[in-house]
């Protein structure tokens, strides 16, 4: 029996995805004397998870039944981690979830306490940079801006908004006035309207739900960058179009591989030249990008007969730089232009509208944080867009 006890002992201390029950494991651990009978079943063994989930979701349960009432303080992370024969680092992890959905709080020094189930997202507070309101796409910034507060209305959510006014190499701390709204409870949701580099050192300890325009988090919000592409490209095969260019400010890494992959698939040419990329670096206007872009292409033979503009604030300059150039639009040369849904939009030449639907995207990022105060496990949410075609 002995013999059979040290193999359990060290089976157990080896299983890496074993479910992390915390008090059926130290039953095991701490009360099994080494002759004893081994109950059956014990451990209910599950396809291999990450482990921080497990630790975050029986722990989830346990407050939400009523097995950990509000106000109960839980061991340290140190002591949950021995436990469940976990590391640190992973109980943290888990541990951190449970404080964004509201079922913990954590005090420095204080300890880790069940709190009262927060049951609404109100207020919530909307952070946005001043340098995303002076950028080439502060029009959408700020229409998103306005979506968000109004579908925040249309819910009973009350809302605060903070402009962040540092410089970016500032913006690696959380703003301070956020800081004391959080602290005070002031707020129980945040809604980051322009995640960038430098905020990743604080958005992942924002204590309560959170959402953000952008791919690079689970609990984010995009639209699908390879869908306005492949709408914008079969747009153009079906008008005829032979070649195609792509004028645009997305990330070269989220579109270049997929316009290629598109354009194999409908058997349109493209060249490499013909992919034209914003460079941020410049602080032109969009407009200008447009016209510039357009000259570039017309700068030598062979012409693509079709292009697709991205975002929409490119084409007045690609008008006028294809009005120089005695380019007929329409006849000559086949476009497929970004559009936002409900903003104004002037462009007085046959085209095909890829449209983003900017009050779908401000109800999905509150729905994102709506998903994580639930304990729902959080995954990026990926708009997709539609086509119109212009009435001329």
């Amino acid at each position: 029996m002995q013999l059979k006890w040290n193999a359990l002992r060290n089976q157990l201390a080896s299983l890496a995805w074993l479910s992390l029950d915390a008090h059926r494991f130290i039953i095991i651990i701490c009360t099994m004397e080494e002759n004893a009978e081994l109950p059956s079943p014990i451990l209910s063994i599950e396809k291999p998870r990450v482990i921080w989930r497990q630790v975050a979701d029986q722990m989830r349960n346990q407050i939400l039944s009523g097995e950990l009432p509000p106000n109960t303080k839980l061991p340290s992370t140190a002591q949950i981690a021995k436990n469940s024969r976990t590391d640190v680092k992973t109980v943290h992890k888990a541990l951190s979830v449970l404080v964004k959905e509201g079922l913990l709080s954590r005090q420095r020094k204080v300890g880790t306490y069940v709190r009262e189930r927060r049951k609404s997202l109100s207020p919530m507070g909307i952070y946005t940079t001043v340098n995303n309101m002076i950028t080439p796409s502060r029009q959408f910034t700020q229409f998103l801006n306005y979506q968000v507060q109004q579908a925040a209305h249309q819910r009973g959510i009350e809302t605060h908004l903070w402009y962040d006014r540092r410089p970016d190499s500032k913006q690696t701390t959380l703003l301070p006035e956020i800081q004391q709204a959080l602290h005070a409870g002031k707020i129980n949701s945040l809604i980051i309207l322009s995640g960038s580099a430098s905020h990743r050192s604080w958005i992942d300890g924002i204590p309560v739900p959170i959402s953000l325009m952008g791919e690079n988090y689970p609990f984010g919000v995009s639209f699908d960058y390879r869908d306005f592409l492949a709408k914008a490209i079969k747009a153009l095969s079906k008008k005829g179009c032979k070649s195609v260019s792509l004028l645009s400010n997305l990330p070269p890494e989220f579109v270049d591989d997929p316009f290629a992959d598109l354009c194999g698939q409908y058997g349109l040419a493209w060249r490499p030249r013909h992919v034209v990329h914003y460079e941020n670096e410049s602080n032109h206007s969009l407009d200008r990008f447009g016209y510039d872009g357009f000259r570039r292409l017309w700068s030598s033979e062979p012409y693509p007969d079709g292009i697709i503009l991205f975002p929409d604030a490119t084409i007045s300059g690609l008008l006028l730089a294809a009005l120089k150039a005695g380019v007929n639009i329409g006849e000559d040369l086949k476009l497929a232009v970004h559009r936002n849904k409900g903003m104004e939009f002037l462009c007085p030449v046959p085209a095909s509208f890829v449209v983003s639907d900017v009050q779908a995207c401000a109800e999905a990022l509150i729905d994102q944080a709506q998903a994580m105060m639930e304990g729902v496990d959080p995954q990026l949410k990926l708009l997709p867009y539609s086509i119109e075609e212009s009435k001329q």
